[in-house]
């Protein structure tokens, strides 16, 4: 309490630290102590700072009692040269320890004593730490590959964004080589950053070619970092004309995710588009066919879990991304700028003012967001918009 972030005003990344140090004495007052003496931690929390300690909570976290082991590799984790300050990929990489230790309580302690990692982690490490947790679950061969880093390749560039600052943008490759995706990736970061005027959650965004993805996808977004299929770092491949649209939408998830899927997935696509029309002048319209299991969101919403991964997931993306394009081309890019922003704020804190649930968005929100300060002529054209694509309000 003595700290003097805490006697002025809280910034949305101090809230996320403060619910960490509110809860890590309760499996260890030790490692708070060890957390607040950290330099970094005494002069104001940034979004990084506040990664890190969050998921420092989250790996000791136990529902029973405490767990000493995990307490253990925390404070060691928090020893280690690369967190005597937080910036690059270092809170990203506690991250993904976190991510590992959660997935396979066995791995995660095995992997703390590689070879590579078992005399700390260094600041030139944590670029690779950052992709284990989630390429463990989706492609745990890989992962022994990339501590030991033969045959590994990286290409980083260094970018200042307007809202953001100082972002270092990667690449890992299993190949040697050097495509357009860097410039790509660049343009999307750029692009996406400046349309939604707010700061990136991470000052590291990586991408990582390899098929360490989510089942029958393309790309995901993890968090920690983006990964894609090897085949769309092929230039003038099969789907190389696919590639930067789909760095994009894969870019586009930093902001959008934890909410419905057709809100995260069709703002990932609608901001894929505004990417593209940017770079190439593409008309910001549909990339969607349109999907069969549903005629509206509300009907998408209504499905069955198991016949939604079936047979209906497209639709997320399909009447996603038909909403968004249609309230953008009936208000206007401005008007929409303000909405678009207003719904992505509400995803980072409770808003007491819109009678809407938490911070996990649905239609409540995206409605009170494009309706907030706007004219009654357009609060009524997203009335239209809303029955038109999501069907009665609930």
């Amino acid at each position: 309490m003595s700290l003097g972030w805490i006697q002025d005003s809280i910034t949305i990344p101090e809230t996320t630290a403060l619910y960490g140090l509110r809860y890590i004495p309760w499996f260890s007052p030790e490692l708070t102590e060890k957390i607040v003496d950290k330099p970094w931690v005494s002069d104001g929390i940034t979004r990084d700072e506040a990664t890190a300690v969050i998921s420092l909570y989250r790996m000791i976290w136990h529902p029973d009692q405490p767990d000493q082991q995990a307490i253990d590799a925390a404070e060691w984790i928090l020893s280690m040269p690369f967190l005597d300050d937080v910036d690059g990929a270092d809170a990203q990489a506690v991250r993904s320890l976190r991510r590992l230790k959660r997935a396979d309580r066995e791995a995660f302690f095995d992997m703390l004593s590689h070879p590579e990692l078992a005399d700390g982690i260094s600041d030139d490490e944590t670029n690779i730490v950052a992709l284990l947790g989630a390429t463990y679950q989706y492609r745990p061969e890989s992962v022994d590959f990339l501590l030991r880093g033969t045959g590994v390749y990286l290409e980083e560039r260094l970018l200042d964004l307007p809202s953001t600052g100082d972002t270092m943008v990667a690449i890992v490759r299993i190949r040697d080589q050097q495509t357009k995706s860097m410039d790509y990736l660049e343009h999307s970061v750029r692009t996406i950053e400046e349309f939604m005027a707010e700061p990136l959650p991470t000052s590291f965004i990586a991408l990582f070619y390899d098929d360490a993805v989510f089942p029958e996808s393309g790309g995901t977004n993890f968090g920690t970092h983006m990964a894609m299929q090897l085949l769309y770092d092929v230039e003038n491949g099969r789907w190389w004309n696919s590639t930067a649209n789909v760095i994009a939408h894969e870019v586009a998830h930093y902001y959008w995710r934890g909410s419905q899927d057709w809100i995260d997935e069709g703002a990932a696509d609608f901001l894929a588009s505004v990417s593209e029309h940017r770079r190439i002048d593409e008309p910001i319209q549909t990339t969607n066919n349109p999907c069969a299991s549903a005629k509206t969101i509300s009907e998408l919403e209504a499905l069955d879990p198991e016949d939604l991964q079936e047979k209906g997931f497209n639709c997320n993306y399909y009447l996603g991304e038909a909403i968004f394009l249609d309230i953008y081309h009936t208000l206007g890019e401005d008007t929409f700028k303000l909405g678009f922003r207003n719904l992505y704020r509400k995803s980072l804190y409770d808003d007491p003012a819109d009678n809407c649930e938490d911070t996990h968005l649905g239609i409540c929100h995206l409605v009170s967001a494009f309706k907030a300060d706007v004219s009654d002529d357009d609060a009524a054209k997203v009335d239209e918009v809303v029955s038109r694509w999501y069907g009665p309000l609930p």
